[in-house]
């Protein structure tokens, strides 16, 4: 929601299925997509190369505090949007991408792995600072060990952004 970006200290609040919170630190890039998703009052069909059956090319977003937000066709539930809009609008990147790679799963990954590059090149990829990617993609220990067997190492990191 609108009132949990903190453009000042970076940070944004994060309300899980559960109604747990946690506060994650970001960049200025995602307040800034924040911001501008917050403003957008329409919805452009298929990223505008709709099919040609189409009854409009566009459609009201719900006004509400949420970042993302429902198309407004009349429905019953206009506070935040059901996770289907979410994997949807993933759809569409990946089909406008053409890269079947875009998931939110590989994007949680990609977010974790970029993460602990940070911290590698600055030195800190230690014990501490795989605590600090759990709290921040809120791990608990058995998955943040599995992911750190599986690709949260120092190996991945060097083979993915090329270091030695």
């Amino acid at each position: 929601m609108k009132k949990d970006i903190d453009a000042d200290k970076l940070t944004v609040k994060l309300t899980n299925a559960n109604k747990s919170t946690r506060t994650i630190t970001v960049d200025s890039d995602f307040i800034r997509l924040c911001n501008q998703a917050i403003k957008e009052q329409e919805f452009v069909k298929s990223n505008g190369e709709p099919d040609q059956n189409i009854r409009a090319e566009s459609a009201n977003l719900i006004d509400n505090d949420y970042i993302v937000r429902s198309v407004d066709i009349n429905v019953k539930h206009t506070a935040e949007a059901d996770g289907s809009v979410v994997y949807r609008r993933f759809r569409t990147l990946e089909t406008f991408f053409n890269d079947k790679r875009i998931t939110p799963v590989t994007i949680f990954y990609s977010g974790m792995i970029a993460m602990a590059k940070d911290l590698y090149v600055a030195g800190k990829l230690d014990s501490e600072g795989y605590q600090a990617i759990a709290k921040q993609f809120n791990l608990n220990q058995t998955t943040l060990k599995r992911h750190m067997k599986d690709f949260l190492n120092e190996d991945t990191i060097k083979q993915v952004y090329s270091l030695s």
